[in-house]
């Protein structure tokens, strides 16, 4: 019987492109040091651009379509994780860079902003490896970048979470795709980042404000851009790399009702009205991640419920916005995501 292979052996990689849109070859790509992040839930899906050829004839059957440009959207799971140490970047680093301005403050802190003019793109692999261990089949993207981040906790005490979806070209190394069937995987040679101590989880927040100072049970904090891929006719692709969109950053949270003097959280959606909101969370290494949203707008409200149908919330929708809709300033300025320390 022919082996198989199971879809949780899978290894991700990671490496940042010297020449952006250019793939970093296999050889770069498919080394263990860019394999550090413990990812889960792996999934490529290629899209080929196919062109129907119905030609008329005298039969009602098409014929062989043609295919043509070829992109593809790379999505995985991973904890939310800090560096090794203050003001060392991690390994969410490279992704984060693809849409995000990093500031790094040495031995103090690492700090994302939203980055319209990055340019800082990836050459992604993943690697499904054989039930012997015996072939690692690897194929990759190049020119990706990061169209939608997803950060939450489903509930209290579970682990802060995100989701990720990748958009990138199908890669090609000296005019042929890749695709491989590497017979000497390293996977077992690979050193994953510790995402037990240096993940977070929500519990034991330390210093909150706004909406997220409420009695909440989880959240979700979705970074999105409206991005595609450029044309490049002189790439066997069709593409070039993805190019930055518009930002949109929303908040949901389950907010347990409380009087309208403490939240009036009906006069402020029909109002427009926007407040700060903001949350720090401390890992198991004393390393602390700070989310800061200076202007939250609520745009959506919902009854609902939890603990056991117990308590009574307002499921709340809102966007983090600019700081000033009168001013020059920047979409950056809708959210900080900041790994500091003890």
């Amino acid at each position: 019987m022919p082996q198989g292979f199971h879809p949780g052996r899978r290894v991700l990689y990671l490496s940042i492109e010297s020449t952006t849109g250019t793939y970093a070859g296999s050889a770069i790509v498919f080394a263990i040091g860019n394999a550090t992040l413990p990812a889960q839930s792996l999934k490529f899906a290629p899209a080929v651009d196919f062109t129907e050829r119905r030609p008329d004839s005298n039969s009602a059957q098409k014929n062989r379509s043609v295919p043509g440009a070829q992109k593809a959207t790379v999505t995985f799971s991973s904890r939310w994780i800090t560096g090794a140490s203050k003001g060392v970047p991690g390994a969410l680093s490279p992704l984060l860079k693809t849409a995000m301005k990093e500031t790094v403050v040495a031995t103090t802190s690492t700090a994302y902003t939203w980055d319209e003019n990055t340019q800082t793109r990836l050459s992604v692999g993943w690697g499904t490896i054989r039930d012997d261990g015996t072939i690692e089949v690897q194929h990759a993207i190049a020119g990706a970048g990061l169209q939608k981040l997803v950060l939450k906790a489903d509930d209290k005490g579970k682990p802060v979470m995100a989701d990720w979806t990748l958009i990138g070209k199908v890669a090609y190394e000296s005019a042929v795709v890749v695709a491989l069937d590497d017979s000497t995987p390293q996977a077992g040679s690979i050193v994953y980042v510790d995402d037990y101590t240096k993940g977070f989880t929500f519990a034991g927040l330390t210093v909150r404000s706004g909406l997220l100072s409420r009695s909440i049970s989880k959240f979700e904090l979705d970074i999105s851009q409206k991005s595609d891929l450029g044309t490049d006719v002189g790439d066997p692709s069709g593409y070039d790399w993805m190019h930055a969109g518009l930002c949109d950053v929303t908040l949901k949270a389950d907010a347990a009702k409380t009087t309208v003097a403490g939240a009036p959280d009906l006069a402020n959606l029909i109002a427009g009205a926007t407040a700060s909101a903001a949350m720090t969370i401390t890992n198991a290494a004393g390393n602390t991640f700070v989310l800061t949203l200076p202007n939250l707008q609520p745009t959506k409200l919902s009854e609902g419920s939890r603990d056991g149908g117990n308590v009574s919330t307002w499921d709340i929708e809102a966007d983090a916005v600019k700081t000033n809709n009168g001013s020059a300033a920047v979409a950056s300025d809708a959210f900080t995501l900041l790994f500091g320390g003890a």
